[in-house]
């Protein structure tokens, strides 16, 4: 018996991997992301038959977080996520705009002081450099928090095909 089941993404993700350059004991205890126009849904629900999310504009919200309580290991990248529906119509950070999204890290139960807005443009899977207008469903946004003397933080890549189909043998 064969049974096609049809994925469908319902969420965009940003993926930050942390990665420690000297000795430490350094623990990520939240990540927060800040919308400056309050697009960012807090909750919803999805209906599993036809993948479809539904929204109420009285659940939008400023910000979400993760609490990842996570150690981080020196030389290693470590990384941490945020799961939520799409965002449309951002302005993100250029030379003449502070943007519209910005990220907030909490290291041993303190919050940094540094505040890291999302750039408006970054590289997809093949390269090429693109303008991000918007964090759309089925894509994952990378971003590199190296901690040294001086934090850098910088664009990776969009990931845009994660899931590949795949058989999988299940016995009924």
């Amino acid at each position: 018996l064969k049974v096609p089941l049809k994925f469908r993404h319902a969420m965009t993700c940003i993926e930050v991997n942390i990665r420690l350059k000297y000795e430490g004991a350094v623990e990520v205890t939240k990540i927060i992301l800040r919308d400056s126009k309050k697009r960012i849904y807090s909750k919803g629900f999805m209906n599993s038959t036809n993948g479809v999310l539904t929204l109420s504009d009285e659940d939008k919200v400023n910000e979400i977080s993760v609490r990842p309580n996570v150690r981080l290991k020196t030389g290693y990248n470590t990384a941490c996520y945020l799961i939520f529906p799409e965002i449309e119509n951002l302005e993100l950070a250029n030379a003449t705009h502070e943007g519209d999204l910005e990220l907030v890290f909490e290291f041993n139960g303190v919050k940094g002081k540094d505040i890291y807005r999302l750039p408006a443009t970054m590289k997809d899977a093949n390269g090429n450099q693109i303008e991000v207008t918007a964090m759309e469903t089925g894509k994952k946004y990378k971003y590199v928090l190296i901690l040294d003397n001086i934090t850098t933080f910088a664009p990776v890549e969009i990931e845009d095909n994660i899931w590949k189909p795949e058989n999988i043998d299940i016995i009924i």
